[in-house]
């Protein structure tokens, strides 16, 4: 066999080895799996209860088969007991995890068990391997731990692990966000009735004040196509771009500069910025998320073109490109706005007539200006007059001028440390790698530290601010807060004259207590938003809106009032997420009117929805109420007119 091919010994147990572990494991799970069935089926215990109590008796059974036959009794002592114990409590929160996760997107309860199986096998598996049972002789002969090895898989399966539950917790418990997230589903929404097209519409027409390109619109309308509508199913590519950033990072940090303990890090900071995660960020159904995966994929593309040897340019060069013109595809200009700052320092780091003579950068300027001037082109013969839209909104419009009044002064983006916490730390952090950083990572910490200070200063000096502009910059910062972190280690370990096994382990729990609290940060965080949202009262008006979709029943001829938002576009009556709703009642086959309260009834209304405090008589005087029915904090009004 080509060694090229070869498996990475971290990663290749022998034959023998791995089938023994592997019948181990399926006993194991048949009778993990039959206790904790029949504790649900027989006695009514709950999911996390006869989990447990599953896992229990599975343990002791692990250990005792693993420890005599898998492992030919390696490992013997309190200490063997102590370190399978540990192993075992980390796979099992890994699974747990899961299954919980799961169970809480409405997988079936007996479905989401089995799904949290595999992620706790592989973890266990290695653990026990590297850790536990690892014969003595082998003690002090490789030390490929997940902190240090260059693909880091058990490292990888537990940051995945916190990434999941932190992205899926409730993520659709509440309704949708007035701005921007209400108007995207809308477009989704008319998209998926309509048919895929390179033209967003708003309530039947082109939307011109939203006037992105329909790539996150795109991936929404698929969404909606594979898991039905739901709040879930339109924050879902949010979701996923969110965790391939994080994972993008993991393997940055682990498999180009060979620190994965660097790379848990930067994906717990990057977690544990508010800004990031909540509002507008990963959870939710906007454009921020999804640009950060493009902006992040093409800056790591940009730096391994520069380093990368000459037969392998092309390939970092086109990754680059690809992520310019996705980044582009997403949110126009913001997605552009590191370009000068990674052709600078492309152009410092390789000679110009080097540059100049790869065909391949000749191929990528081409591609993205055609991307670019291809889709204006496109849309504005498909949608004439959207491209005056798009300068006034996009090409400059929000740089030089205040946008709907979100005007604040330069600093306004270092005094956010409740939103992102590390904007104030990353400097000093950048301080230190300049100082005091080994030359790889003093080179990549500088690279980060110039790509986030000219997009910092950029969004900065712009007429218009909000904080989800700074969403781009927050995995640079991670990485940068990371690297900081990674310089403290090392000297750490070696002023203790700690041997590469207890500063291992001390890492490890290190990094098990920072994700616990990060996990529940983040859990108080999201609690908190999902219990305000659910606390206003357009949100019980969706609530019932939703609740009268899933139920079926006779058709409906409701009247829904509204008091509507004033948007900044001249619109005094937006009403976008409860547009939404109401749409999706039409296409039950419901007839839903959407009015302001100062308008007359519709003739053939014979219900009306109140869930805004006041007697409606005071509002049409001419009408009288019959039988009020309370449904999901709301009133339905069976209207009875008045004899004339």
């Amino acid at each position: 066999m080509n060694p090229s091919m070869q498996l990475h010994p971290w990663l290749s147990p022998s034959i023998t080895t791995f089938l023994k572990f592997a019948g181990v494991g399926a006993f194991n799970t048949v009778l993990t799996l039959a206790i904790i069935f029949s504790l649900k089926a027989g006695l009514q215990w709950s999911d996390a209860g006869a989990n447990l109590a599953g896992y229990a008796v599975g343990l002791a059974s692990s250990f005792v088969l693993n420890r005599r036959w898998t492992f030919s009794g390696n490992a013997t002592g309190v200490l063997t007991v102590v370190r399978f114990l540990l192993v075992f409590g980390v796979a099992y929160t890994l699974n747990i995890g899961v299954v919980l996760g799961a169970i809480r997107l409405g997988v079936h309860e007996y479905l989401a068990h089995l799904t949290g199986m595999p992620v706790y096998t592989i973890a266990f598996f290695i653990g026990c391997r590297d850790f536990v049972f690892r014969a003595p002789t082998n003690v002090n002969a490789e030390r490929r731990t997940w902190l240090a090895a260059p693909a880091s898989l058990g490292g990888y399966l537990a940051i995945a692990a916190f990434m999941a539950f932190v992205l899926l917790y409730r993520l659709g418990d509440y309704g949708l966000d007035v701005w921007d997230e209400a108007r995207l589903a809308n477009n989704a929404l008319e998209m998926a009735q309509n048919g895929l097209s390179l033209v967003t519409t708003y309530n039947g027409l082109p939307d011109h004040w939203n006037t992105k390109p329909p790539l996150l619109i795109w991936l929404m309308t698929l969404s909606f196509k594979l898991f039905g509508v739901s709040e879930i199913a339109l924050r879902l590519p949010s979701v996923l771009a969110s965790f391939a950033t994080g994972s993008l990072i993991f393997w940055f940090c682990a498999g180009q500069l060979k620190r994965p303990f660097m790379g848990f890090v930067a994906v717990l900071v990057l977690f544990t910025n508010a800004g990031y995660v909540v509002y507008h960020g990963a959870r939710s159904g906007d454009y921020d998320a999804l640009l950060t995966l493009w902006t992040t994929g093409y800056l790591m593309a940009g730096y391994m073109f520069t380093r990368a040897s000459p037969d392998r340019r092309a390939m970092w060069l086109a990754l680059c490109a690809a992520g310019i013109a996705l980044a582009f595809m997403t949110k126009t200009i913001q997605g552009l706005i590191f370009l000068p700052a990674l052709c600078g320092y492309i152009l410092w780091k390789m000679p110009l007539g080097q540059t100049l003579r790869l065909p391949a950068v000749y191929g990528a300027i081409f591609g993205i200006v055609g991307v670019v001037l291809g889709y204006y082109v496109l849309r504005e013969q498909f949608d004439p007059g959207y491209f005056e839209a798009a300068r006034a909104n996009d090409l400059g419009g929000r740089y030089s001028s205040v946008h709907e009044g979100h005007a604040n002064d330069n600093l306004y983006y270092v005094l956010m440390y409740d939103t992102f916490p590390w904007m104030i730390i990353a400097p000093l952090s950048f301080i230190l790698i300049v100082r005091y950083g080994a030359q790889e990572l003093r080179s990549v910490g500088n690279y980060l530290g110039l790509m986030a200070a000219f997009y910092f200063l950029i969004i900065s000096t712009a007429a218009t601010k909000l904080p989800w502009y700074a969403i781009p910059i927050s995995p640079l910062i991670a990485m940068i807060t990371a690297i900081a972190v990674e310089f403290v280690r090392a000297p750490l370990s070696n002023a203790l004259r700690l041997a590469p096994r207890p500063s291992w382990i001390l890492s490890a729990g290190a990094c098990a207590i920072a994700g616990m609290l990060a996990l529940l940060a983040n859990v108080e965080r999201i609690d908190i938003f999902a219990n305000a949202k659910q606390a206003t009262l357009h949100e019980h008006q969706h609530n019932f809106l939703k609740a009268l979709v899933a139920g079926g029943g006779p058709r409906q001829h409701l009247v829904v009032p509204h008091h509507g938002f004033a948007n900044g576009q001249g619109d005094k009556f937006y009403v976008a997420p409860t547009l939404f709703y109401i749409n999706l009642a039409r296409a039950a086959g419901h007839d839903v009117t959407l009015q302001h309260y100062a308008k007359q009834l519709p003739a053939a209304a014979t219900s009306l929805l109140h869930c805004i405090p006041g007697p409606y008589r005071r509002v049409w005087p001419e009408l009288r109420t019959v039988k009020p029915v309370t449904r999901n904090d709301c009133l339905l009004y069976e209207i009875e007119r008045l004899p004339r």
